[in-house]
């Protein structure tokens, strides 16, 4: 199967994810994954919580793509203009990662993690949704 990147497709193996186990899934709006360390601390949580996946909102890193930091994987989606706003992500465990069918960034503020598992494959949507003061051309959106 083919997993989105920025510069084409990337060619993978996937594991099929067995739900017979507790899959523990979180949220959190980190406001901004710019500063140093920012990351390992949502990582560092993520731990002590025992959260295989965990989607993050205004990370406000410009791109889309994917990072392993940790024994983590960092599945993002920001901006296409370069600048350090909006964005989500998806953070999971790096055993959790070898389930990954597919990741699709869709903009600034959605997008999908695909798992292959059983008895059925697993979608995981972040969304950040704009405020009631956002624009009407953001709620549109």
């Amino acid at each position: 199967s083919s997993i989105g990147s920025p510069g084409g497709a990337v060619t993978s193996i996937t594991k099929r994810l067995k739900c017979q186990e507790e899959i523990r899934i979180g949220t959190w709006n980190v406001k901004t994954m710019r500063q140093e360390g920012k990351i390992q601390n949502a990582i560092q949580e993520m731990t002590q919580m025992n959260i295989n996946i965990m989607g993050v909102s205004e990370m406000r890193w410009p791109g889309a793509g994917s990072a392993n930091i940790e024994e983590h994987q960092v599945y993002y989606s920001g901006t296409d203009n370069g600048k350090h706003e909006l964005g989500v992500g998806i953070i999971m465990t790096k055993e959790m990662s070898k389930s990954v069918d597919n990741f699709i960034p869709v903009s600034a503020r959605v997008m999908l993690i695909q798992l292959k598992a059983r008895p059925i494959d697993i979608n995981i949507i972040q969304i950040y949704a704009p405020t009631t003061e956002g624009t009407e051309e953001e709620v549109e959106e």
